[in-house]
């Protein structure tokens, strides 16, 4: 077969245009997507006759309403399945929003607690330099300084980490109302059926 002939079918023009190679786990599916459908009540019936065509007219009539209500119960499945999906995400959020309100109320506690520690620091040090001088008190104080300036850095880093949590919090809920309101709107399926008069007759 060369570039320019690559083989027949009875779909479309009749001419192959390419060829699409597919992995075979990408058939791997919970659902059917085609059905073939004969009818045994037609099989003695010649295929070229007026009995033929009204007969197969009224059974593809009763299959378009059946396909029209199932579409319907489809979307149903369809939507229920995103929805139970989405209430999973929903309550691991809801989850880790609950521990980053109780790690901020902590950490708000530490950060007053903090505060009271530098008020009584100061209070105490003016009162060594009015009594011993700058350097002395400087000297007394040093490593207490220091040992505040460490925790406080600690403290903010960890407001800074709750902050992009938060955030990161706030883009999932955004990306969860925006499934449902896709979940929401979703098209109804739709089936489609290749004629039927062939079909019936294979």
């Amino acid at each position: 077969m060369n570039n320019e002939e690559r083989g027949m079918t009875t779909i479309g023009d009749g001419e192959v245009d390419g060829f699409i190679y597919i992995p075979e786990d990408a058939f791997d599916s919970e659902y059917y997507s085609i059905m073939y459908v004969t009818f045994d009540s037609l099989a003695n019936k010649d295929f070229f006759s007026d009995s033929y065509k009204n007969s197969i007219e009224k059974k593809v009539d009763k299959l378009d309403r059946l396909f029209d209500t199932r579409k319907i119960e489809r979307k149903k499945e369809l939507q229920d399945k995103a929805i139970s999906e989405l209430e999973v995400q929903e309550k691991t959020v809801a989850e880790n929003e609950a521990k980053l309100i109780v790690a901020q109320k902590a950490l708000s506690d530490a950060k007053g607690q903090l505060e009271t520690q530098k008020e009584q620091l100061t209070a105490q040090k003016e009162l060594v330099i009015s009594q011993y001088g700058q350097s002395v008190a400087d000297q007394q104080f040093a490593a207490t300084e220091e040992q505040i300036a460490n925790t406080e850095k600690q403290l903010n880093d960890q407001q800074q980490t709750l902050i992009e949590n938060q955030e990161k919090i706030k883009e999932a809920k955004e990306k969860i109302e925006a499934a449902k309101n896709d979940i929401k709107e979703m098209d109804t399926p739709n089936y489609y059926k290749s004629n039927c008069y062939t079909l019936c007759n294979e």
